[in-house]
């Protein structure tokens, strides 16, 4: 099939044989540029929850790995799990303690990451009246202690600023002299978008933090044991974990909610938590918005590459299909979502929900199906100017 256009010839043979060998390599400093970019907003915006304690080094690397697998594939489900912490963070410092007592955003979001854990090392959250007894503890940690847990890296950021700045004002250009700009460059500009915004909602919280804070609760006396302090002891109950992958951190991600959470017996919050179990803020109709505007729009940027010109109609279609359908997923998703209710591991499903759950695994099986295209198309398609770059640098 002959090539609908080429996608990325921003000159001709002869002009690049004049410019020189400097000049050439068009598509390899896109593709280059693209990648550093994706890859700086992903490290430096995500910010996970505490891990569950004695992790090797080797799993604390496979821990990232799968989160950032995570991130790539579904950037929309990590911005929705920063609002929801966000606004965690935001009920804890506003109705949880008085104007007069110095707790910051910081606080809130060590709370909502599980940072803050009890005598027999359990997080600390659930509740209300289980979190008032630790409320104290929290307030007497000071915000400094806690940043000093953090390990934001703001060379990294200052880094991804630039070259975010630097993509943004090359792409502007080129716009501007109506140059073509490849399907790689509008997956790059979707992801500055979505993680500008989350890393907006997640400022204030601490980034990988490998250890949390033991805090007593308000009448600690000199000793005091796991009965007293209304925890299950561990050497009775072994603590359990959660995996990243699994059907309840799955709708975790989408919820916000762990039903089979039970503090007590885990020593860390799931992967993608962020609503206390039996306390916090109920869902709330503007944060649900939030997730469903933005992740639209996310989708929408890369349908605005609709006319662009790739190498073949084949091609094309994907692109235009794939990107439709990222758009209208967050909607659909959303409205079976609401129709079959949060994950209930311990109720027996009906007919009708089993459905609509399944329609829902099938469309996420969709959606991932649809990312991986957009991510083969963009790759694929800069195969034009990368062939003329090396004729190119040949010829000269």
């Amino acid at each position: 099939m002959p090539p609908v256009s080429s996608s990325l010839s921003s000159s001709s043979p002869s002009t690049r044989e004049l410019s020189g060998c400097s000049d050439c390599f068009s598509g390899f400093s896109v593709a280059w540029s693209c990648l550093v970019v994706i890859g700086l907003c992903t490290y430096v915006s995500f910010h996970p929850n505490v891990p569950r304690p004695n992790l090797s080094f080797w799993q604390k690397i496979w821990r990232r790995v799968q989160l950032t697998i995570v991130a790539l594939i579904a950037p929309e489900l990590i911005f929705a799990f920063a609002v929801r912490q966000y606004f965690v963070a935001r009920w804890f410092v506003k109705t949880r303690c008085s104007p007069n007592e110095k707790v910051s955003m910081t606080h809130g979001f060590f709370l909502a990451m599980g940072g803050f854990i009890t005598p027999s090392n359990h997080p600390v959250v659930g509740d209300p009246e289980r979190l008032n007894k630790y409320i104290k503890g929290i307030q007497d940690v000071a915000e400094n202690e806690i940043k000093d847990k953090s390990k934001k890296d703001y060379l990294a950021k200052i880094l991804t600023l630039l070259s975010v700045l630097d993509f943004l004002a090359n792409l502007v250009q080129r716009t501007i002299n109506q140059a073509p700009v490849s399907p790689l460059e509008n997956i790059t500009l979707g992801f500055i978008f979505i993680y500008v915004l989350t890393l907006c909602f997640w400022w204030h919280k601490p980034q990988d933090v490998d250890l949390p804070i033991r805090i007593q609760p308000v009448f600690q006396s000199a000793r005091l044991t796991d009965t007293e302090t209304g925890e299950e002891a561990s050497t009775v109950s072994p603590p359990r974990s959660w995996k990243i992958f699994s059907a309840a951190d799955l709708n975790g991600a989408v919820f916000g909610n762990y039903p089979d959470f039970k503090p007590q017996e885990f020593q860390a919050v799931p992967e993608f938590w962020s609503v206390p179990a039996g306390g916090g803020p109920k869902p709330l109709p503007l944060v649900f918005a939030l997730e469903i505007i933005a992740a639209t729009a996310f989708g929408a940027i890369h349908c605005a590459a609709w006319t662009t010109t790739l190498p073949s109609q084949i091609e094309l279609q994907i692109w235009r299909t794939s990107a439709l359908f990222i758009t209208c997923f967050p909607i659909l998703c959303a409205v079976l979502l609401k129709a079959s209710g949060p994950y209930r591991s311990d109720v027996a499903s009906s007919l009708r929900r089993k459905v609509l759950v399944y329609i829902n695994y099938g469309l996420l099986a969709l959606y991932i199906v649809a990312r991986f295209s957009l991510l083969i198309v963009s790759f694929t398609s800069l195969r034009t100017s990368l062939a003329t770059d090396l004729k190119c640098c040949r010829t000269n």
